[in-house]
């Protein structure tokens, strides 16, 4: 029998701002399910939900993350950005472990046959693909956080190794703090299909201090941008779980008492 709370543990992440058709929800909504496929939906489509629902929270703290770092560097705060980076280290970690999470929940071939042979495993497959997209799109968003990081950790190691060859050379005169734009090396650090979004500064910019257009606020805007595209794929999700679920429900309930007859 399909838990009730389930429904209510899709419901928080798949509300759409406003109502939108979908041309890939699950065909005859009303139809009853199998017992194999309202085992799957509980097994390891609600709990896969659930995950989805975690992920949302962590991009979000993340992109705070993004904003508070962005504050930061105005304030030319070389301290607060290491505490802030340890911040989106734990989200990376988080996001990171989820997925696998996500993956293994969705990657049973018995469950999801590539090749289904009814309704019931088509609409299983259905579902998954619905969600794996989501999870891809997440993906995306881990691998800006990523791509910061790793960028992050290349410009300080770039920083010692110079200070390392002054002080070798005689000259103990540390250099400035790194000041290379972590938007230079995106592409090779984590984002290699990521294209060039307006506003994200440029190889031949220079990292802006000025408080609202620093490198960080536009990594801000870009981890925002991607967090309407994952809304867009959790609105196509939600007709069809949802509409599982509602199947599923119908089917674990009693069947009406018969009406008594007069004697």
């Amino acid at each position: 029998m399909i838990r009730t709370l389930l429904l209510a543990a899709v419901t928080p992440l798949f509300v759409p701002a406003s109502p939108s058709p979908s041309p890939t929800t699950l065909p005859e909504i009303g139809r009853v399910r199998s017992n194999a496929l309202c085992t799957t939906l509980r097994t390891r489509i609600a709990p896969t939900v659930v995950g989805l629902m975690k992920n949302d929270e962590i991009i979000g703290a993340g992109h705070r993350a993004f904003m508070k770092m962005g504050r930061d560097s105005a304030d030319n705060s070389a301290g607060s950005i290491e505490i802030d980076k340890l911040y989106l280290e734990q989200v990376e970690t988080r996001l990171v472990h989820n997925l696998k999470v996500v993956d293994k929940l969705l990657g049973d071939a018995k469950l999801f046959p590539a090749a289904p042979a009814n309704d019931d495993e088509r609409d299983a497959l259905l579902m998954k693909t619905q969600l794996m997209a989501v999870a891809d799109s997440q993906r995306k968003a881990l691998d800006l956080v990523s791509g910061t990081l790793e960028t992050e950790a290349l410009g300080q190691m770039q920083h010692d190794i110079n200070n390392q060859m002054q002080s070798a050379t005689g000259n103990a005169a540390p250099l400035p703090a790194p000041t290379a734009d972590p938007a230079t090396f995106i592409g090779t650090a984590g984002l290699p299909d990521y294209s060039a979004q307006p506003g994200l500064p440029t190889r031949s910019s220079t990292l802006s201090t000025v408080g609202g257009h620093t490198v960080y606020d536009g990594l801000a805007g870009v981890l925002e941008q991607q967090q309407g595209t994952i809304a867009e794929h959790e609105r196509v999700a939600t007709s069809s779980v949802i509409a599982a679920v509602n199947a599923c429900r119908a089917n674990a309930s009693p069947a009406p008492s018969a009406v008594p007859t007069a004697p």
